[in-house]
């Protein structure tokens, strides 16, 4: 068993009532022998999401991790945090790429792509 294993199962049956946060899926984690930080819980839920495990997050005060139990469930989430960064990322690097061509006065667009 990994501490992935162990992390999965405690979000398992959670929902977006009643989610699991950081702190405590590490100290869960600690008590079964996985030492962990509550930063590597969140880069181990990146690779469960990338892997296609839907773990969505409730991001306000006593959020935490829960399943996905629907469609609607998963678009709200897409829709309210994943899109939202998405968007900011695009929208930054294309003010980046701007400037970039701006400050080294070429024609940056070629070496960009």
């Amino acid at each position: 068993m990994e501490a992935k294993d162990i992390i999965l199962k405690a979000i398992e049956y959670r929902t977006s009532d009643n989610p699991i946060n950081n702190a405590e899926l590490a100290q869960l984690c600690q008590r079964y022998g996985f030492n962990i930080s509550t930063e590597r819980v969140r880069e181990e839920i990146r690779f469960m999401r990338k892997d296609g495990i839907l773990i969505l997050s409730v991001a306000s005060a006593g959020g935490g991790y829960y399943m996905s139990r629907s469609m609607d469930d998963y678009l709200r989430f897409r829709n309210t945090n994943l899109l939202p960064r998405v968007i900011d990322m695009q929208d930054t690097m294309r003010l980046m790429d701007y400037a970039a061509k701006q400050e080294y006065k070429m024609d940056a667009q070629a070496r960009l792509f």
